[in-house]
């Protein structure tokens, strides 16, 4: 029985050295990779994780709040343009349900005034995809450098990542990325549920925010529920590193989006036709005296 169960644990000893070995050699390869044949993330993220001498317990996801921080300072005046005309509907929206109400049943024509109402006030109501058009790109190049990077941040931990409670328990989730989902990750290679759960609250808290169009007020509602979660199944599977990348980017928009939309507010264009102010009226004409009686 003995030679039976160190026979086991050699096995398992020796798996664990081919994988580490593998481990190793993919991760010379990612290192010296570059995206088309230019540029080479793996070296940039080593780069910030170096500048706090490689400590496990810090400089991992410290690179990663650089790297968010980089990305947001980036594309702040695409963000900045994208609240203001977020704002200016704002100020608006009592006039487009003014336009709701008076032309009710009939959306073309709702549209078409809505349109023109925008267009009167120099109002883009697109200027909210640009910003989303940018990300998309950069997204996929942070995405490409953590899994590059993959096999360094086994050696990073964050808070409860890597901490007693690692692999408390783990699911299946289908339409992730990886698969196999713990609620505690052991490091930050490995996907985190708690990470999932503060992203969707994020999400949810800053979609909630944007709700400033009264014309798709309830396309509004439905989205502010269904992306969050939607988004919780796709990004579930995913590394924590990169779900912590857009948790924290997640809570600077917010913080930024409601510094705009919400403070300094402006006071609100009247509705409805301006009333014509009251005229004074006028003093009636004094009854007439009556006549005195002469005497005689």
């Amino acid at each position: 029985m003995p030679n039976e169960v160190e026979y086991v644990q050699g096995l398992v000893a020796k798996a664990r050295d081919k994988k580490v070995e593998v481990a190793g050699k993919l991760d010379v390869e990612n290192s010296q990779s570059k995206l088309l044949g230019v540029l080479n993330l793996y070296k940039v993220m080593d780069f910030l994780v170096n500048l706090t001498g490689k400590k496990s317990g810090f400089s991992y996801w410290f690179a990663i709040i650089i790297v968010t921080i980089i990305v947001k300072l980036a594309i702040t005046p695409l963000t900045k343009a994208q609240f203001k005309a977020m704002k200016e509907m704002q100020k608006i929206s009592p006039l487009v349900k003014e336009i709701q109400e008076k032309h009710k049943g009939d959306q073309q024509t709702i549209g078409q005034k809505t349109m023109d109402l925008y267009k009167q006030h120099n109002i883009n109501p697109f200027a909210s995809c640009l910003p989303l058009l940018v990300q998309m790109p950069i997204l996929m190049l942070l995405y490409y450098m953590i899994r590059t990077y993959e096999f360094q941040f086994a050696n990073g931990t964050f808070l409860w990542i890597g901490s007693s409670l690692k692999h408390m328990y783990d699911f299946t989730v289908p339409m992730s990325a990886g698969g196999t989902v713990w609620v505690t990750a052991g490091n930050l290679s490995e996907p985190d549920l708690i990470l999932v759960v503060l992203y969707v609250i994020s999400m949810f808290i800053s979609t909630k925010l944007s709700n400033v169009d009264p014309t798709q007020a309830e396309q509004q509602k439905m989205m502010a529920i269904v992306m969050p979660i939607m988004f919780a199944f796709i990004f579930a599977g995913f590394p924590s590193a990169f779900l912590l990348y857009w948790l924290v980017f997640n809570i600077l928009q917010t913080a930024q989006q409601y510094m705009i939309l919400h403070t300094h507010n402006e006071p609100l264009p009247a509705t409805g036709p301006t009333q014509p102010p009251a005229q004074p009226e006028k003093p009636s004409a004094a009854p007439p005296r009556p006549r005195r009686r002469r005497r005689r």
